[in-house]
């Protein structure tokens, strides 16, 4: 992959197309790109990137420009890599709507628009019905993002506890990220699949 990334800011106004995806096997898949001098430029170099133990693809933009790959810290990665836990509360909510929104807030502020509001927390119904229970289950998901749901619930005044429901499937998760679009997976392999064109 540093051999790709390398190549791509060496070029003037590198411009990465995705041209076509190849899935090899369930976890395996084969990305394949394209290099243009600009947006609309000429093709100077085809890569074939295959991704294995892919966790997530989110491809939407095909034209995307940019190219970047990031580790583990990275918050769409590290969902995958971290410890999952459960996030379990008890005691009374003085104000069920602000506590939604305070938890809202800081989801974004931990992972912005990587990882989507309802992946791990429930909806606002699901949320208000069950503080207003006074206990229970919030969620499963990451341990880095339960973490922060937690001090949400503190600062609240309630009581919390996060249990272990699952180890990690894998601490190597990386992102690739292209354009709008991005892979997660344990290991990228790039290799220049075509000619080089100057």
């Amino acid at each position: 992959m540093n051999k790709l990334l390398r190549s791509f800011a060496a070029i003037p106004q590198s411009w990465v197309s995705v041209t076509g995806v190849s899935w090899l096997a369930a976890n395996r898949l084969v990305i394949h790109l394209s290099v243009q001098r600009g947006r609309r430029g000429p093709v100077v170099q085809r890569w074939d990137v295959e991704a294995r133990g892919v966790r997530d693809v989110h491809i939407v933009d095909t034209n995307g420009g940019g190219l970047q790959l990031s580790g583990v810290r990275h918050p769409a990665a590290r969902q995958y890599a971290d410890e999952y836990e459960a996030l379990s509360f008890k005691g009374p909510v003085a104000n069920v709507n602000a506590l939604i929104g305070e938890l809202w807030v800081a989801h974004s502020e931990t992972v912005g628009d990587w990882i989507s509001l309802d992946k791990y927390l429930p909806s606002a119904r699901q949320l208000a019905k069950l503080f207003s229970r006074n206990r229970g289950r919030v969620c499963r998901g990451p341990k880095f993002l339960l973490r922060r749901y937690e001090q949400v619930l503190r600062h609240n005044e309630l009581s919390t506890v996060r249990r272990s429901v699952r180890r990690s499937r894998s601490r190597r998760a990386q992102l690739l990220h292209f354009g709008a679009s991005h892979i997660v997976a344990e290991r990228f392999r790039a290799t220049l699949s075509g000619p080089v064109e100057r």
